[in-house]
């Protein structure tokens, strides 16, 4: 049984976050500074999603693993912000937070 990551947090009025919903079939092949990466180079949430993806399942087949189970969805909260961005650090999840 798989028991979730949760953290929560308030992004400041005004400021640009982008959050990463994933399956474990993400987060066994990367970890949370390169999935930052890897997303923060693409604008579209939607694209960046499955991109992150494909990334993650072709990490997966290069490994040995399964190829099923990967789910990702991204939201950006004030995405007018994206280009006022510096990376912040978030509790233990570095990198996956952006804010003017």
């Amino acid at each position: 049984i798989a028991v979730p990551d949760i953290v929560s947090f308030e992004v400041p009025k005004g400021e640009y976050a982008r959050f990463v919903l994933g399956s474990d079939g993400v987060f066994d092949v990367m970890d949370s500074p390169d999935i930052a990466k890897f997303i923060n180079r693409i604008p579209s949430p939607a694209k960046a999603a499955q991109k992150l993806a494909a990334h993650a399942k072709q990490k997966r087949l290069y490994a040995g693993l399964t190829a099923d189970d990967i789910t990702v969805m991204i939201v950006d909260i004030n995405p007018d912000m994206r280009n006022a961005k510096k990376l912040r650090s978030v509790g233990e999840r570095k990198a996956l937070y952006s804010a003017a």
